[in-house]
């Protein structure tokens, strides 16, 4: 199996978040390599092959180049409405954020244009979790699992039972 360079240094650093940053170790060292800061509190990282991508209680999503751990730079910032980002994902045609109370809905952005493709609306109880894998995601809130089609922003299942968060 061939390993892009890109993601061969993210499998030997670790990510961790901080208030209002979020930094890089080396695995091997255990010493910090980067640091890089937002204004609010950075509470959702995900990754792949070419984007960091980062939310925060600011209600922004921060999309970073990784061509290393030592060289992370900015390439834009998405925006949000009310209620701050508590979860992230990213896919090779889509940066997806679940954003918390006052409402609970879901943007997803072109990952190469940053262009706004779809809001979704999941609840008003605060979304908490989300996950992509194809052109399905799964959202969770405070007893709801919701099932989208992300090519046409379509809910297609939705669960209840649960009677707390889904993070």
């Amino acid at each position: 199996m061939h390993v892009s360079p890109t993601v061969y240094d993210l499998l030997n650093c670790l990510l961790f978040l901080f208030p209002h940053s979020w930094r890089v170790w080396d695995i091997q060292t255990g010493q910090m390599i980067n640091e890089l800061r937002r204004n609010g509190y950075v509470r959702a990282l995900k990754f792949n092959s070419e984007l960091l991508i980062t939310g925060s209680d600011d209600r922004t999503v921060a999309v970073w180049d990784f061509n290393s751990p030592t060289a992370i730079t900015l390439k834009r910032v998405l925006r949000g409405d009310p209620g701050r980002v508590m979860a992230v994902d990213v896919t090779d045609t889509y940066i997806i954020a679940g954003f918390g109370r006052p409402d609970s809905f879901i943007k997803i952005w072109d990952s190469c244009t940053g262009g706004l493709l779809h809001t979704l609306q999941h609840s008003e109880d605060g979304l908490e979790s989300l996950q992509c894998r194809g052109n399905l995601l799964v959202s969770g809130c405070f007893g709801i699992i919701r099932v989208w089609n992300v090519d046409t922003g379509d809910c297609l299942r939705e669960w209840e039972g649960h009677k707390s968060f889904i993070w």
